[in-house]
């Protein structure tokens, strides 16, 4: 299984990249297309259910003047020119809307988008979906409406869209219902209903009583795919240049303005952005492009900074969600020369690879008869151990101190949450291992172990495994921190200044005093080192293993107009207690060094880390 990439992130203020627009010259139907693959639209259904599937709720209960839930997804450069609020004296079936305005002259092309995405997709598939409002306009230059598109997993892979382009009200019109109707796939996978509201040029559009309905069979479709694709391929070529100098543009930006090194590591960014402008200047193929998007940033000779194309960003999302993600055996793995293959971190319960008895420590040597490690710069050998579910993958597999042996896995959907483990050790010790902290429910499931394991309260000691974590969200790194320890801890740093790190303490099942050791490895990376480091210098816990990476910055997402992404390295930290220290340079260094690698044990008897962990407690 190919992980697309595990490092920390904290989540860009651009909720919905697929949604985010930039002006043109051109008109807002074409425009549209680029973005959001809608243009043009059928006669309004005025049908509805009786019961409303979803209401769309209009409200300001934050007071800020913005209607809750929603975010601007239209032109950064307009953002400023249109408002956006909640109107407590208009409205269709009461007095309260959705007002979107603007009495300034608006270039041609120029508008402004906000949207959201709808909960609770599954409910909807194999159903046909109808979403309804009332618009009112006073003055509209160009024309308002509303939008609903259907997503599918995958770059690009819209399966339903209708904007309303051709049948938008302009000018001054009285409240009128609009209706889309589009069909949700059944046996497709779906991956995000999203709706909108928007206005073109200026003037001023209420929206109000936006809904959805599930309606019958005898209500028509009003989906414009079908036209859509028919003129897709001329004004994809026409908007390819276009749309890889912008991705270009904004991602060489990123890395000027925030990464954390202002000498890039040594590089000459800016003869980068004239090397790699070259490459582009004529606009390349979609995967050429991308491959030079992820080069560039592999310029900067860092282990922290990654280009995801749209897809590798789609399966990031779905990762850990819950929700499948793609086909494929079902492990977390890491490629390590030394062991000369791909060793196992965890299985994904109810997975292929859990099935066939596949679990963590073990070695997967081989693909088919092909090698998985390593090429003469460490990387993976070209394998595929992904494919369509209902196929099976032929693995060569190793568990430590065994002979290799060969197992048929079931390919399937990979989806569920990594497993937090727990056990009670000699009646007095608990054992917890963190695998990551990519899922957001890792704080939760943490939580839950200790309270279970220390349930008595008659535990003595309290070991946490990082061996194998490579780190993950801030959010995650908080909240296993809250467990045990409390106060300031640290500030991050980047080039425009600091930030302190203070953490609010709960003592749960008295996690704030037992007694605390935590296993590192050199695959403890990012935030795991800074999560182990952090204890370590307050004298809060004991560190056994070997040092960890050395590599505790932090990335930035920054997300692009056709789904891809870069995470972007703007922030190291630096430990309160420890203010000197240099763990990007030094790694985490244990207080009891103990040398075996996580590829060669199998049980918790061969485990010398853990075995030196008890002994600590006697």
């Amino acid at each position: 299984m190919r992980v697309p990439y595990q490092k920390e992130y904290v989540v860009n203020r651009r909720r919905f990249p697929l949604f985010k627009m930039f002006v043109l010259t051109l008109p807002l139907s074409l425009i549209l297309l680029l973005a959001i693959s809608g243009c043009g639209q059928n006669e309004e259904n005025a049908a509805a259910s009786p019961t409303p599937a979803f209401v769309v709720p209009i409200n300001d209960n934050n007071s800020d003047g913005f209607p809750d839930g929603l975010s601007h997804q239209g032109s950064l450069d307009l953002r400023e020119v249109y408002e956006v609020s909640v109107d407590s004296t208009m409205g269709h079936g009461d007095e309260t809307s959705i007002l979107i305005q603007t009495d300034q002259a608006i270039e041609e092309g120029g508008y402004l988008f906000i949207g959201d995405e709808l909960p609770n997709i599954n409910r909807y598939k194999g159903t046909r979906l109808q979403f309804s409002g009332f618009i009112k306009t006073e003055n509209v230059s160009d024309k308002a409406g509303i939008m609903l598109r259907i997503d599918g997993i995958g770059r690009g892979n819209q399966l339903a869209v209708d904007d309303m382009s051709d049948r938008a009200p302009s000018g001054s019109t009285d409240w009128q219902q609009y209706t889309i109707v589009l069909d949700v796939p059944e046996n497709v996978a779906v991956s995000h209903i999203y709706y909108g509201l928007y206005l073109s040029g200026s003037g001023k559009v209420w929206l109000d009583d936006l809904q959805f309905d599930i309606v019958g069979d005898d209500v028509p479709v009003t989906d414009l795919l079908p036209e859509i694709l028919a003129t897709r391929e001329a004004a994809a070529a026409a908007a390819t240049a276009v749309t890889q100098q912008t991705i270009f543009d904004e991602l060489w930006q990123a890395v000027n303005d925030n990464y954390v090194s202002p000498t890039f590591n040594g590089v000459d960014w800016a003869a980068i952005k004239v090397s790699y402008q070259a490459q582009i200047q004529e606009g390349a193929p979609d995967d050429n492009f991308y491959a030079a998007m992820a080069a560039m940033i592999a310029e900067l000779n860092d282990d922290h900074s990654v280009f995801l194309d749209p897809e590798e960003a789609a399966e990031e999302d779905l990762l850990f969600s819950g929700d499948s993600a793609f086909d494929g055996v079902g492990m977390f793995i890491y490629t390590i020369p030394a062991a000369d293959g791909l060793v196992v971190s965890f299985t994904f319960p109810d997975s292929g690879a859990a099935a066939a008895g596949i679990q963590s420590h073990d070695i997967i040597l081989a693909a088919d008869g092909q090698p998985t490690c390593c090429d003469e710069n460490g990387a993976p050998l070209p394998y595929e151990v992904r494919g369509p579910a209902g196929t099976t993958v032929r693995l060569t597999v190793q568990t430590p101190g065994q002979a290799p042996r060969e197992v048929e896995v079931m390919r399937g959907p990979v989806a569920g949450h990594a497993p937090v483990t727990s056990e009670v050790i000699d009646g007095r010790i608990g054992y917890i291992f963190i695998p990551t902290m990519q899922d957001q429910t890792i704080g939760a499931q943490v939580e839950t172990a200790w309270q279970t394991l220390n349930a008595a309260g008659s535990l003595t000691g309290l070991v946490l495994d990082m061996r194998v974590n490579s780190g993950g969200q801030r959010e995650v790194l908080q909240e296993l921190l809250e467990l045990f320890t409390d106060g300031t801890v640290g500030e991050f740093s980047s080039r425009t200044g600091t930030k302190s790190f203070t953490i609010q303490g709960r003592d749960v099942a008295n996690s704030q005093n037992i007694p605390l050791i935590i296993l590192i490895g050199e695959q403890s990376i990012s935030y795991a080192e800074v999560f182990s480091g952090i204890l370590q210098a307050n004298g809060r816990a004991t560190l056994i293993g070997q040092t960890s990476r050395g590599n505790v910055e932090t990335t930035h997402r920054h997300d692009f107009t056709d789904g891809s992404r870069a995470h972007i390295a703007d922030e190291t930290f630096i430990p309160a207690d420890a203010p000197d220290a240099n763990w990007e340079e030094t790694g985490i260094i244990p207080d009891i060094e103990v040398i075996q690698a996580w590829y060669e044990f199998a049980t918790p008897e061969e485990d010398l880390a853990l075995t030196a962990a008890i002994e600590q407690f006697e």
